[in-house]
């Protein structure tokens, strides 16, 4: 549910080019197969977590901009260690999803 806003959200800010992905392998699949220029994802995953999605990501382009995302603000030190741009804790508004978009330079 969540991802579905998100992406309505990003569509409604000229953000049109948007891949979903449930888990860890479909975030490294896409990452591989696709040009990417920014990474929004949650922290839990069923199959591992963000942190995990964020080193992927930064290994393969270093200066990618990278948001997580987390019910549990515990999670942010690990989110930010993995190398994420920004941290969102969980619920948070549509004027605090974008700031923290325009925080790191995505819009």
């Amino acid at each position: 549910m969540l991802a579905v806003t998100l992406k309505r959200l990003l569509r409604s800010n000229d953000l049109t080019d948007v891949e979903k992905a449930g888990t860890v392998e479909e975030a490294r699949r896409i990452l591989t197969e696709t040009p990417i220029d920014f990474v929004m994802t949650d922290f839990n995953l069923p199959d591992g977590n963000g942190a995990q999605v964020i080193r992927f990501a930064k290994e393969r382009i270093s200066d990618i901009k990278t948001l997580c995302m987390s019910g549990r603000e515990e999670n942010e030190s690990a989110a930010l260690e993995a190398g994420a741009s920004a941290f969102l804790a969980k619920p948070f508004t549509s004027d605090e999803f974008f700031g923290a978009l325009a925080r790191i330079g995505v819009i």
